[in-house]
Protein backbone atom coordinates (compact mmCIF):
# COMPACT_ATOMS: atom_id res chain seq x y z
CA UNK A 1 0.00 0.00 0.00
CA UNK A 2 0.89 3.58 -0.82
CA UNK A 3 2.37 5.73 2.05
CA UNK A 4 -0.63 7.98 2.90
CA UNK A 5 2.36 10.83 2.48
CA UNK A 6 3.08 10.19 -1.18
CA UNK A 7 -0.67 9.30 -2.08
CA UNK A 8 -2.01 12.47 -0.86
CA UNK A 9 1.20 14.14 -3.27
CA UNK A 10 0.33 12.24 -6.28
CA UNK A 11 -3.78 13.54 -5.38
CA UNK A 12 -2.44 16.82 -5.57
CA UNK A 13 -0.41 16.57 -8.83
CA UNK A 14 -3.26 14.78 -10.71
CA UNK A 15 -6.00 17.37 -9.07
CA UNK A 16 -3.97 20.39 -10.61
CA UNK A 17 -3.75 18.40 -13.47
CA UNK A 18 -7.31 17.31 -14.22
CA UNK A 19 -8.25 20.79 -13.44
CA UNK A 20 -5.74 22.53 -16.14
CA UNK A 21 -6.78 19.88 -18.56
CA UNK A 22 -8.77 21.15 -21.75
CA UNK A 23 -9.51 17.13 -22.58
CA UNK A 24 -11.46 16.51 -19.64
CA UNK A 25 -12.91 13.11 -18.75
CA UNK A 26 -12.40 9.97 -20.62
CA UNK A 27 -10.08 11.48 -23.32
CA UNK A 28 -7.13 12.61 -20.91
CA UNK A 29 -5.64 9.30 -19.13
CA UNK A 30 -3.95 11.66 -16.60
CA UNK A 31 -7.57 12.58 -15.60
CA UNK A 32 -8.52 8.92 -15.88
CA UNK A 33 -5.81 7.78 -13.49
CA UNK A 34 -7.51 10.72 -10.98
CA UNK A 35 -10.43 9.15 -11.38
CA UNK A 36 -9.59 6.06 -9.92
CA UNK A 37 -7.39 7.22 -7.37
CA UNK A 38 -9.98 8.98 -5.73
CA UNK A 39 -12.12 5.66 -6.52
CA UNK A 40 -9.51 3.86 -4.67
CA UNK A 41 -8.96 6.06 -1.48
CA UNK A 42 -13.02 6.33 -1.07
CA UNK A 43 -12.51 2.40 -0.80
CA UNK A 44 -9.82 2.48 1.36
CA UNK A 45 -11.56 4.56 3.82
CA UNK A 46 -15.12 2.87 3.50
CA UNK A 47 -12.86 -0.72 4.34
CA UNK A 48 -13.04 -1.81 8.06
CA UNK A 49 -9.58 -1.43 10.13
CA UNK A 50 -7.20 -4.71 9.96
CA UNK A 51 -7.14 -6.89 13.17
CA UNK A 52 -4.91 -9.83 14.04
CA UNK A 53 -6.03 -12.67 12.32
CA UNK A 54 -5.54 -15.88 15.10
CA UNK A 55 -6.72 -19.26 13.78
CA UNK A 56 -8.01 -20.26 17.46
CA UNK A 57 -11.43 -18.00 16.60
CA UNK A 58 -10.48 -14.74 17.81
CA UNK A 59 -8.90 -15.38 21.30
CA UNK A 60 -5.67 -16.97 21.77
CA UNK A 61 -5.16 -19.91 24.19
CA UNK A 62 -4.58 -19.28 27.29
CA UNK A 63 -2.26 -21.31 29.66
CA UNK A 64 -3.84 -22.71 32.77
CA UNK A 65 -0.91 -22.84 34.82
CA UNK A 66 0.95 -19.54 33.93
CA UNK A 67 -2.40 -17.22 33.70
CA UNK A 68 -0.86 -16.02 30.01
CA UNK A 69 -1.88 -15.87 26.46
CA UNK A 70 0.05 -18.92 24.20
CA UNK A 71 1.94 -17.76 21.33
CA UNK A 72 2.32 -19.85 17.95
CA UNK A 73 5.41 -21.75 17.83
CA UNK A 74 4.77 -23.32 14.05
CA UNK A 75 2.44 -23.05 11.55
CA UNK A 76 1.52 -26.26 9.19
CA UNK A 77 2.30 -29.20 11.75
CA UNK A 78 1.13 -32.37 10.47
CA UNK A 79 -0.94 -34.29 12.38
CA UNK A 80 -1.12 -38.25 11.51
CA UNK A 81 -4.65 -39.33 13.48
CA UNK A 82 -4.79 -43.01 13.66
CA UNK A 83 -8.37 -44.09 14.25
CA UNK A 84 -9.91 -47.17 16.69
CA UNK A 85 -10.72 -48.88 12.91
CA UNK A 86 -7.42 -48.56 11.60
CA UNK A 87 -7.40 -46.09 9.46
CA UNK A 88 -5.30 -42.95 9.12
CA UNK A 89 -5.32 -39.01 7.52
CA UNK A 90 -2.89 -36.26 8.04
CA UNK A 91 -4.28 -33.31 8.79
CA UNK A 92 -2.81 -29.61 8.84
CA UNK A 93 -2.74 -27.59 12.22
CA UNK A 94 -0.73 -25.14 14.11
CA UNK A 95 1.58 -25.51 17.52
CA UNK A 96 1.14 -22.90 20.17
CA UNK A 97 3.53 -22.73 23.33
CA UNK A 98 3.17 -21.41 26.67
CA UNK A 99 6.60 -18.48 27.02
CA UNK A 100 6.62 -19.18 30.79
CA UNK A 101 6.03 -22.90 31.18
CA UNK A 102 6.69 -24.50 27.48
CA UNK A 103 3.88 -26.53 27.55
CA UNK A 104 3.05 -26.95 23.82
CA UNK A 105 -0.57 -27.45 22.53
CA UNK A 106 -1.58 -28.44 18.85
CA UNK A 107 -5.05 -26.34 17.49
CA UNK A 108 -6.27 -24.78 14.66
CA UNK A 109 -7.06 -28.04 12.72
CA UNK A 110 -8.23 -27.32 8.95
CA UNK A 111 -11.70 -28.25 8.08
CA UNK A 112 -10.64 -31.42 6.56
CA UNK A 113 -7.77 -33.71 6.70
CA UNK A 114 -5.56 -32.73 4.26
CA UNK A 115 -4.76 -36.59 2.91
CA UNK A 116 -6.48 -40.16 3.95
CA UNK A 117 -4.43 -43.43 4.07
CA UNK A 118 -5.98 -45.09 0.51
CA UNK A 119 -4.59 -41.59 -1.25
CA UNK A 120 -1.71 -42.20 -3.55
CA UNK A 121 0.01 -38.83 -2.03
CA UNK A 122 -0.40 -40.46 1.24
CA UNK A 123 3.04 -41.53 2.34
CA UNK A 124 4.64 -38.62 0.94
CA UNK A 125 2.63 -36.34 3.04
CA UNK A 126 3.89 -38.31 5.65
CA UNK A 127 7.13 -38.60 4.97
CA UNK A 128 7.75 -35.09 4.26
CA UNK A 129 6.56 -33.87 7.87
CA UNK A 130 8.66 -36.93 9.41
CA UNK A 131 11.75 -35.21 7.24
CA UNK A 132 11.65 -31.61 8.90
CA UNK A 133 10.15 -33.02 12.22
CA UNK A 134 6.65 -31.70 12.02
CA UNK A 135 4.49 -34.34 12.72
CA UNK A 136 2.66 -35.34 15.46
CA UNK A 137 1.41 -39.00 15.58
CA UNK A 138 -1.94 -38.77 17.21
CA UNK A 139 -3.56 -42.06 18.61
CA UNK A 140 -6.99 -40.96 19.75
CA UNK A 141 -8.40 -41.16 22.85
CA UNK A 142 -6.62 -43.19 25.56
CA UNK A 143 -9.26 -43.91 28.39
Amino acid sequence: MIATKHLTEAQRILQEHCYNCRNKGPGCAVCHISQAMEEIESAQAAAPEKTENVSTGGHRPVCCKCNCEMRPEKNDIGVLDRNLNGSCQVWSADKWKCPECGVEIVIGFGWNAMVQQFEPSFDAHVKGYRDTATLIDNYGRRE
